[in-house]
């Protein structure tokens, strides 16, 4: 399971940041975030699990947005698994 610190964390690190100097409602996008390091995060939640969509987070390229997408994810991913 993925936490708001934990996402919050991996964006940090690939903006080389604190993660306490991410706004939520900031765009990732024009702090640095590149499609590449994008491509990486999406990487890393697909393989615990999470059928990440990267379309789905360019959508809305914030803390806040992607939260919200990452959290609906894994309430859906925890319906269906036994």
């Amino acid at each position: 399971m993925i936490t708001r610190d934990s996402v919050c964390e991996a964006v940090a690190e690939r903006l080389e940041s604190p993660p306490d100097q991410i706004p939520g409602d900031t765009n990732l996008v024009q702090l640095g975030l590149t499609s590449l390091d994008l491509m990486a995060l999406v990487n890393d939640w697909r393989r615990v699990g999470l059928p990440v969509v990267f379309r789905e987070l360019v959508r809305e390229p914030t803390m806040d947005g992607w939260w919200r997408y990452l959290e609906r994810l894994q309430d859906e991913h925890a319906e269906v698994s036994p």
